[in-house]
This record gives C-alpha cells, sequence and structure tokens, in this order.
C-alpha cells in the first residue's frame, strides 16, 4: 500500500511526533528524510472539518530526490499560514513510499488517496501498526501569527475638525502595523479612503457617524486584524473664521498711473465682508512688502514710488468668528511711466453738423507738459473696408496708409472742437453695385483719425481710432451696416448749421472745358454742394411730356460735390461733359439751367436755379 504514488500521509498516534500547527500563523520551511532516489514530495496542510473529514487549504512547490542516499531533504523555504489544529501532512507524488518505515513500535498513519484538490474535502483511511513501527520522517518550522492581547483605542473627541489618535494596541509576535480608519452607519461600515495613518481628523462627511480603526499587525507568522471600539457620533465642526480656498488674482497693467485690480479670492466659512491693503513688495518674488498708506480697495492707481516695485493685495475676509488674511500673488515689476497718446470723441457716434470735441486729456507723460497735440486723418470709402474687412488686418492698413492725409487740429489744446460734414455725394452704384442711379444724399466716408502728442523732451506717442458717421441715407447707414445710425441718435444740430446757404458772387463765365462762377458760404458753418448745368430746352421737354416717361435732363457740365468755408467765396468750376461738349461744338447758342444745390451739414438739401447762355467761341 505504502508504495502506490500520489498519496497523502500524517501521523497521529507517534507520540510526540504529531504535526499540528499549535496555534495560528504560518509553515516558513519544510524538510524530508528520504534515500529514495526519484521520488517527489509536496507539504501539505488539512484542516479538521466536521465528520472526521479533512479540507486541503495549502500545498507547497514539489521537491524531488536527487540520489539514494537515506539523509533530509530541505529545509525548503515555503509561506504556508495555517490554523490552530491543522495538520501538517506529505504528499508522496513519486516513490516507493519513503520515508514511511515498518517498525516494531506502534503508531498509526492517515492517508488519502488522490485526487485530492486544494480546497477539496476527504476522509482518511487509517493504517493501523501492523506490528510493525510505523515512522514519517518529515519536520516544519512553525511561526505562530501576532496575537493582539489589548485592543486598538481611538483617543480624542470625534468632532469635525479635531484630530483623533489610534494606538495599536498590547501585541505578541508583531513587528510593524497598519491602520485603516473606517467609517460606520448603524450596521454599514465603510473604509475611509486615504485616512491610513497613526492620525484621522474627521470632516464633514463624517457627521453624525461613528469611527473605528482596524489595525493590522505584521510579523513572521503572518498578518492579524483587530478593530477599536466605535467613537460616538461625529459632532460638526465648531463656528471658525473663514478659510481661504484660492488666493486673491490681480488684473491690469502694471505701470505707473495704470490701475491694478484685485478679486477676493475663494473663501469656506462663509465670510461677510471684506477688507483690502494694497502691498508695495522691494523683490519680483513679492518679498519685502509693506502696506500701501490709503491704499485699502480692491483698486489702485499706481503712482510713482510703485516703479521698480512688486505689488500685493492683502484680502482680510472676516464673519462672526473673526477675520483671516490671504494674499494675491506678486505682480510683474511696475514699470516707469512712458509718454502715452489717447484721446476720446464725444459725443460718440459721431454726427455732423454738431460740434465734436476731440478729448486728449488723458493722454501721459513723465516730462510735462504736453507742448502739441496733432490729429490727422485719412478717409476711406465703406467699400474699402468691406473688401479688406475680409483678409488680414495689415492689408487694410497696407491700403489706408497709401491714402493722403490730412491735417484736422494742430496745437497745445488737448480739447479741441471740430464739425464734420460730407465729403461726397453718395452713388449706390460705386459703394455697392446696386442701381446705377445717383442719390441725391451726400455722405461723410469713415475715417482713421490720429492723434500725435509731443512733450516737453521732445518724445513722441501716437494713439488710432476709426470713426464712422450717422449719415441720413439709410441704405449706406444703417442697412446691413452696424458702424452707421441714422441721424436720429444725433443731438439737435445748431440753427445756423440747419440750412446751406450758397450765393452766386460773380458772373458766370465759359470757357472752352468748363463752367466757372464764384460762389460764397452765407453761413458759419462749412457749406457743401454741388452745382451742374443743364440744357434748358431738355428741361422743358422732360416737363411737358405726359404719356411718355420722363427723360433725364441733358448735363452740359457738372461739379459733383464742393466745400466752402463759412463766410468765404470760392471759384466753382463745373466740367463739360461729353454731351455739352458734342453740344456746343456745333457753334450755336445753347440756353441752359445752372442748377446750385447747397447741403447743410446735417445733410438736408436746397437748389435753386438761374438761366445762362452758352455758346463756343
Amino acid at each position: 500500500m505504502f508504495g502506490g504514488e500520489k498519496v497523502t500521509v500524517y501521523q497521529v498516534a507517534a507520540s510526540g511526533e504529531e504535526l499540528t500547527a499549535p496555534a495560528d500563523g504560518t509553515i516558513t520551511s519544510w524538510s524530508v528524510r528520504s534515500g529514495d532516489m526519484g521520488a517527489e514530495y509536496e507539504l501539505r496542510i488539512v484542516r479538521p472539518s466536521a465528520g472526521g473529514k479533512f479540507t486541503a487549504v495549502g500545498t507547497s512547490a514539489p521537491q524531488p530526490v536527487p540520489d539514494s542516499t537515506d539523509t533530509a531533504r530541505g529545509p525548503f523555504a515555503v509561506g504556508l499560514p495555517v490554523k490552530k489544529g491543522d495538520r501538517i501532512a506529505l504528499d508522496v507524488l513519486k516513490g516507493l513510499g519513503a520515508p514511511i518505515h515498518l517498525g516494531p513500535a506502534a503508531g498509526e498513519l492517515n492517508l488519502f488517496g488522490d485526487p485530492f484538490g486544494e480546497g477539496t474535502t476527504r476522509a482518511p483511511e487509517l493504517i493501523p501498526p501492523l506490528n510493525a513501527e510505523q515512522e514519517l520522517l518529515l519536520q516544519a518550522d512553525f511561526k505562530p501569527a501576532p496575537v493582539n492581547t489589548a485592543p486598538p483605542t481611538i483617543s480624542g473627541e470625534a468632532r469635525a475638525g479635531t484630530m483623533l489618535t489610534a494606538s495599536e494596541g498590547s501585541w505578541e509576535n508583531a513587528v510593524s502595523f497598519a491602520f485603516q480608519w473606517v467609517r460606520c452607519a448603524e450596521a454599514m461600515c465603510v473604509a475611509i479612503p486615504g485616512a491610513t495613518s497613526q492620525t484621522y481628523t474627521p470632516t464633514t462627511p463624517d457627521e453624525g457617524q461613528q469611527l473605528r480603526v482596524d489595525v493590522t499587525a505584521t510579523g513572521e507568522g503572518g498578518k492579524t486584524t483587530v478593530s477599536s471600539e466605535l467613537t460616538a457620533g461625529v459632532k460638526p465642526a465648531p463656528a471658525a473664521a473663514p478659510t481661504s480656498t484660492g488666493p486673491p488674482l490681480l488684473s491690469g497693467e502694471p505701470r505707473e498711473t495704470e490701475t491694478l485690480s484685485g478679486t477676493n479670492g475663494n473663501w469656506a466659512g462663509s465670510p461677510t465682508r471684506f477688507e483690502y491693503q494694497w502691498l508695495r513688495c522691494a523683490s519680483a518674488t513679492g518679498t519685502g512688502c509693506a502696506p500701501v498708506a490709503g491704499a485699502t480697495s480692491n483698486r489702485y492707481a499706481l503712482v510713482h514710488a510703485d516703479a521698480g516695485s512688486t505689488m500685493r493685495l492683502l484680502v482680510t475676509a472676516w464673519n462672526a468668528v473673526g477675520p483671516t488674511a490671504e494674499q494675491s500673488a506678486p505682480s510683474a515689476i511696475v514699470q516707469p511711466l512712458r509718454v502715452r497718446a489717447r484721446f476720446a470723441v464725444i459725443p460718440s457716434p459721431t454726427c455732423t453738423a454738431i460740434p465734436t470735441e476731440l478729448d486728449a486729456s488723458a493722454s501721459q507723460t513723465p516730462n510735462l507738459p504736453i507742448t502739441r497735440y496733432r490729429f490727422t486723418y485719412v478717409e476711406y470709402p465703406l467699400l474699402m473696408e468691406s473688401a479688406l474687412g475680409r483678409h488680414e488686418g495689415e492689408d487694410l492698413e497696407e491700403a489706408l496708409n497709401a491714402l493722403p492725409v490730412h491735417v484736422l487740429v494742430d496745437g497745445p489744446n488737448p480739447r479741441p472742437t471740430v464739425e464734420f460734414t460730407w465729403n461726397r455725394k453718395w452713388t449706390h452704384e460705386y459703394d455697392f453695385g446696386a442701381e446705377a442711379e445717383k442719390s441725391m444724399s451726400f455722405v461723410r466716408d469713415p475715417i482713421r483719425l490720429t492723434l500725435e502728442v509731443t512733450d516737453l523732451a521732445g518724445a513722441t506717442a501716437t494713439f488710432t481710432q476709426f470713426l464712422h458717421f450717422s449719415s441720413r441715407d439709410t441704405q449706406y447707414s444703417g442697412e446691413g451696416h452696424d458702424f452707421f445710425e441714422g441721424r436720429e441718435h444725433c443731438p439737435r444740430a445748431s440753427r445756423v448749421a440747419k440750412l446751406a446757404k450758397l450765393l452766386v458772387a460773380s458772373r458766370t463765365v465759359f470757357s472752352g472745358t468748363s463752367v466757372a462762377s464764384t460762389i460764397r458760404c452765407a453761413i458759419v458753418a462749412p457749406c457743401a454742394g454741388s452745382m451742374s448745368i443743364v440744357s434748358a430746352r431738355s428741361l422743358i421737354a422732360g416737363a411737358s411730356a405726359k404719356a411718355k416717361p420722363k427723360r433725364k435732363p441733358l448735363v452740359i457740365a457738372a461739379d459733383p460735390f464742393f466745400k466752402i468755408a463759412g463766410h468765404h467765396s470760392a471759384v466753382i468750376r463745373a466740367k463739360l461733359t461729353a454731351a455739352g461738349r458734342a453740344l456746343l461744338k456745333r457753334g450755336k447758342t445753347v440756353k441752359a439751367v445752372v442748377q446750385l444745390t447747397g447741403v447743410a451739414p446735417t445733410g438736408a438739401t436746397s437748389t435753386h436755379s438761374f438761366a445762362l447762355t452758352l455758346r463756343r467761341k
């Protein structure tokens, strides 16, 4: 029977040699005596079960016998955990049964036939001594597991925000300890993630629940875990001063005369009010800071003394318990003041015929005073902006730089007043490619207005704005163009600017290429207008046509737009048209009508006519 293979055997009757785990622990190594070359053995742990059965609960790696010398083999290192009362058995995987010997001493061996896999249960077969000695030559090294002799305890008040401390208790056979704090609600307990140190500070989720600590002791014989008693229910945290959860943040350019702004930051603890104090710091990292006298709001205008320093904002949050202060990160180093041009246009949007103030008083320099304010402008048709606006900014800039520059104001006054008027007659076809007819309205194209300031030291700076003007013509100013608004938003123009009064100051002179007349602007505001000479016959024919569609008058000469300064006169020349040159080529006398149209700065028009006789010499 003993010569078979794949049997598990343990000894029960050999006095003093029974291999049974005396306590919970770990088998750390084992040895076997054998001279059965080619035999193969395993160490087995079998645990007593009900009804005299045993369950296999642990198996070592197999170990072969390489030769026939009758000697101890091992020790072989293992780490098999055992419970008190487990039997230490031997698997005979291959061989004739050695190291099981028959001899004169009494004893009993228990054998299990295979398969007897780990986790399965079998009843052993008892083999009587058969009047011979039965000897199982097996040795195992047992290390007891840690044994708790006094449970862990928790000290401290169970209150949110108050630290608790655990003691591991008293142990035998323990080398090290690990802690896990556990939150319990009635019978449900859950390990608190990350709470694995000897101390723990309860938080808001713990309020109203009980806590315990699980202590795991580790020794040579394995690990043992024991729990403390539960604490009382965790109380809410006591009222506390505000707590910063995010520092104040600064915004604004750190430059002399500019303004820095700061936020309150983020706070817990329901602050009810905030106090502010700006700090001037001696280093780029924000060290060596001192309070700035009087700087106690969340905004601060930088002064000359701040140049070269960095700035911090100290915010103090208050609630019923008390204050807590938090500083912002330092600003960049405050730069000194430099010459800077700025201006505002009042009113805005800009309207023609209305006194418009160009307020450049916000311009700055460290070398006071600013001695010169020079305003120049470039005017451009809306078509250019519409076409180039779809491309990169430098395309528009390049196109604008190629246009003529006009001086608007040049002098020491930082707040000059100007009036804008119309600069051309509005042509739908030219501007938007719509109808080929010409409107009777006059328009003011947008301008790029540039201010150049010069200070006492000769340093200069420039600033540019684009101005769009409110117009009477709705197609130009309102439909589909956000820049423009109708004149309903403009203030009322002064009475003198409501009418354009143009007078013929001298007789009309006819030459081979044009018709010239001296025109006087009889009001204070600048006058704008147009002059055209039409055939008197075509006017009569067009007016007498009844059933037929009206014919347009034959234009002999025209000046589509001119401007004259207030209370000034100018010679206006209307150039001959192709039709006019053809008509006068015949040498006939032509009766004509001069149509003089005045345009007020508001856009209102008035036309008066007078007869004229033309004949080419």
